[in-house]
């Protein structure tokens, strides 16, 4: 079994839903925003200002009004 160990970087205005789990190495960019139940799995890049959700999260659309 491995243990990976990895920072995970939240930018300002970023929004997790509630219940979703976030593996080691993810960065979600500044006003980026994950949906609830959510499966964001290691080292994956969420720009900015974009909606990700699903298991595994991928990019749903950009975020609305940007």
């Amino acid at each position: 079994t491995n243990l990976y160990l990895k920072k995970i970087k939240i930018g300002d205005g970023a929004v997790v839903g509630v219940h979703s789990v976030v593996f080691p190495g993810v960065e979600i960019g500044e006003g980026a925003v994950v949906g609830a139940y959510s499966f964001v799995p290691r080292d994956t890049k969420i720009p900015p200002n974009t909606v990700w959700a699903g298991v595994p999260a991928k990019q749903i659309l950009p975020k609305p009004g940007k």
